[in-house]
Parts: C-alpha cells; sequence; structure tokens
C-alpha cells in the first residue's frame, strides 16, 4: 500500500512580458522535482492570459516539503497543502 499523496497549490499572475521566462523555468522546475520524487503542473486560466494555478504532487508529505524546499518559485510562496484521503472501508 502506498501512502497517501500530497499537493501543494499556488495561484498566481505574471506580466505578459514575463510569461515566456516563466514557461521556460517551468520546464527545468519540472525535471528538477521529477528528480525528488514530485509532478509539477501549471493551468493558465482561460480567457486570462497570465493567471495560474500551479499544483505540486508526491507520494508521501515528506517527499513535498523536499521539493517544495528545493523549488525556487514555491519556496519562495506560502502554498496551500492537501493531503489525500484515504478512505478505510467502502461506505454505503
Amino acid at each position: 500500500m502506498s501512502a497517501p499523496h500530497a499537493l501543494a497549490v499556488r495561484e498566481f499572475t505574471i506580466d505578459d512580458r514575463d510569461r515566456a521566462a516563466y514557461l521556460s523555468r517551468l520546464a527545468q522546475r519540472r525535471t528538477e522535482a521529477a528528480a525528488r520524487g514530485a509532478h509539477v503542473w501549471a493551468f493558465e486560466r482561460e480567457h486570462a492570459v497570465g493567471e495560474f494555478i500551479e499544483f505540486m504532487e508526491t507520494n508521501a508529505p515528506g517527499t513535498l516539503a523536499d521539493a517544495l524546499a528545493h523549488d525556487p518559485t514555491f519556496a519562495g510562496s506560502t502554498p496551500t497543502i492537501y493531503h489525500e484521503v484515504v478512505p478505510t472501508s467502502i461506505e454505503s
């Protein structure tokens, strides 16, 4: 049985002139996060260029804390942290 997943979420807005640099850094951050056992996803709001939400997900809270500490973007923010709820039995 695997450990419950942990998820960090942050929302932010960037200027259009900074968008290309952000996307370039995002590719590097995803590679670095994967090396630490984490996944990073970024979504841009429809019809609102520059409004993003990012997720960093791992299969254990300790792994998430390590990955967040080593990600310069998340380290400089206060993300909201979620822990997966794993049911102990099937409810009817």
